[in-house]
């Protein structure tokens, strides 16, 4: 059996749920379902990675939820949190030798992956 095709979309928003203590797979997808103002069956496959929302509503809310910026949520990409977006900003501010020896410091620190599974 293939992967789901939005696999990584899943991951990033059941992790998101679980650091906001929503556990359980029910409580999981009655959260989305609220959230995206979506069915449960909807909300069910967002969170099996079968589907992904098209429109920004249901992302938006869903992101809300998850205390994530929704472009993160939808893509990966981008700041995952409103504070790091700020960072980002701040950091563009920083004279260059500055980033330079921030970004060295920051390689150094242990990196969270995604790795839950829905099933």
């Amino acid at each position: 059996m293939s992967e789901p095709a939005y696999k990584d979309f899943a991951c990033r928003l059941q992790d998101s749920l679980i650091e906001q203590g929503i556990v359980s797979k029910a409580d999981q997808e009655d959260a989305v379902a609220r959230a995206a103002e979506v069915t449960k069956r909807t909300a069910r496959r967002y969170l099996s990675g079968l589907n992904r929302p098209q429109y920004f509503d249901p992302l938006s809310g869903m992101a809300d939820v998850c205390k994530v910026m929704p472009m993160w949520l939808y893509s990966g990409e981008g700041p995952r949190t409103k504070r790091e977006e700020e960072f980002y900003w701040q950091l563009l501010k920083m004279p260059p030798d500055d980033r330079m020896a921030l970004h060295r410091a920051l390689t150094l620190l242990p990196v969270k992956t995604a790795n839950t599974a829905y099933q």
